[in-house]
């Protein structure tokens, strides 16, 4: 089989002002073992922050970045149906708001006991990571990249038929 590699990734490296909710992507070239991905060889991390307690224990303050990184826990779905494997990572908190994101991802290579596999066993080519910003949460004007902008349906006034009871 192939060495596994990595084709494309959503959003994309440097992204800015990426939809706190938007889909966040691997596509291998080849099937990826799904048991092979771990914590010891895949990271979501965001800055650590702190954060400034009122009296009833509710955030004060936005968390602001502080030395050190914060591990963002992750589910994992995987989609082998066209004989490659598209991973979605899915955030099991909230991200925050003007935030930079770094996701790793280890291979060949890589100092650690286990990098992340194809189904034959072969080591991904090499280690790969990125990194995008968040945006700022504007529900009364969604940004360009929203999927709510983008889901216009294509009526067509002519084909509109009114069908009574």
């Amino acid at each position: 089989m192939a060495t596994p590699s990595i084709t494309s990734v959503y959003p994309l490296d440097g992204a800015v002002g990426v939809v706190l909710a938007a889909p966040i992507t691997v596509t291998f070239t080849t099937l990826i073992d799904h048991t092979s991905i771990n914590g010891g060889n895949f990271a979501l991390v965001a800055p650590g922050s702190t954060e400034i307690l009122g009296p009833n224990q509710e955030i004060q303050q936005i968390p602001r970045p502080v030395a050190g990184k914060q591990s963002v826990p992750t589910t994992l779905t995987f989609d082998d149906t066209a004989g490659y494997t598209v991973m979605s990572i899915i955030p099991k908190v909230t991200l925050n708001q003007n935030t930079l994101y770094k996701i790793t991802l280890m291979g060949a290579g890589a100092v650690i006991n286990q990098p992340i596999k194809g189904t034959d066993g072969t080591p991904l080519d090499k280690s790969y990571g990125w990194s995008f910003t968040t945006g700022t949460l504007n529900l009364s004007a969604p940004p360009i990249a929203s999927p709510v902008i983008t889901q216009r349906p294509d009526i067509e006034p002519t084909s509109i038929v009114v069908v009574p009871r």
